[in-house]
């Protein structure tokens, strides 16, 4: 009872600690999920759980597109990140998240010996996966990637009952409906486990970059480009400049191809012109 109680008030608490938690957390509980508020903004917080409690765990699963679990495998068995691990980082980090720290992560369960499973839906179209996604670059073998992720885990634990750690965004934990319509990850798990299954959601523990560190991804994702388009960085980011939407250049500013550009690296339109600006005052010596 008294385990019961603590377990509650550690689930209201805003800052989730895991040193709080009993350590019999598992032995009324299959699946535990920690929810991320920022994917890459808890690498702490998910070390310190898998030391306290990874012996317990038969496995662990991640909010990581099915069609890498090949590359995530390959680092487990040789500590290299290939081009498409690589690749996977430095999108995150056009969308402004760094999530490299999964890589002591991935040290971690490794030393525990376990591994990771990819259970969301796949980035490219394959197999199974071939609805592809009205709000971003997935491919559904379901109707959402919410159900993907259930109909994983599912399929994984009903041949292999055990004690798994799911990690995932908190807009699948949360009860509800999920973007692409139906239920999500959360409301789905609590329905199927009931009792067995409970949730945490993490604050943040790491700030987002600011935008000087921004500007130096993006010069990053503007040079990889050049390189996969064969033209030269320089070229690139001579059009940025002549086109940025700042005041007194009306006349050549040219939004359609600073949204393509965006498009291209992955980030926000906004955040484009944010850095086409910058871009264009340092020209100047602004």
């Amino acid at each position: 009872m008294e385990n019961e109680e603590r377990l509650s008030s550690v689930e209201c608490e805003a800052k989730f600690d895991p040193e709080q938690l009993p350590y019999d957390l598992f032995e009324k509980r299959d699946v535990v999920v920690l929810g991320e508020k920022i994917h890459g903004g808890h690498t702490e917080t998910i070390l310190r759980f898998l030391e306290k409690f990874g012996t317990q765990l038969n496995q662990i699963f991640l909010e990581f597109p099915v069609d890498y679990q090949e590359s995530i495998d390959k680092y487990f068995a040789d500590g290299k990140v290939d081009e498409g691990l690589e690749g996977f980082f430095m999108g995150a980090e056009g969308e402004g998240n760094n999530i490299r720290g999964l890589l002591k992560i991935f040290d971690k369960i490794k030393e525990i010996g376990k591994t990771i499973i990819c259970f969301d839906s796949s980035k490219t179209k394959e197999g199974e996966y071939s609805k592809k996604s009205k709000n971003g670059y997935y491919f559904f073998r379901g109707n959402s990637r919410d159900e993907d992720m259930f109909v994983n885990f599912q399929r994984y634990y009903e041949q292999m009952p055990g004690k798994y750690l799911l990690i995932v965004g908190n807009g699948h934990v949360d009860e509800g409906e999920s973007i692409e319509g139906g239920e999500k990850l959360g409301t789905k798990l609590k329905d199927f486990l009931g009792d067995k299954y409970i949730k945490f959601e993490m604050q943040a523990e790491d700030p987002k970059p600011n935008f000087e560190q921004r500007e130096l991804i993006i010069d990053r994702l503007i040079d990889d480009l050049a390189k996969r388009e064969e033209m030269n960085q320089n070229d690139i980011l001579s059009d940025i400049v002549t086109f940025a939407p700042y005041e007194g250049n009306e006349e050549t500013s040219d939004a359609p191809y600073l949204e393509i550009v965006a498009e291209k690296i992955g980030i926000s339109a906004e955040e484009m012109n944010l850095y086409a600006i910058k871009k264009a005052k340092d020209y100047l010596g602004e």
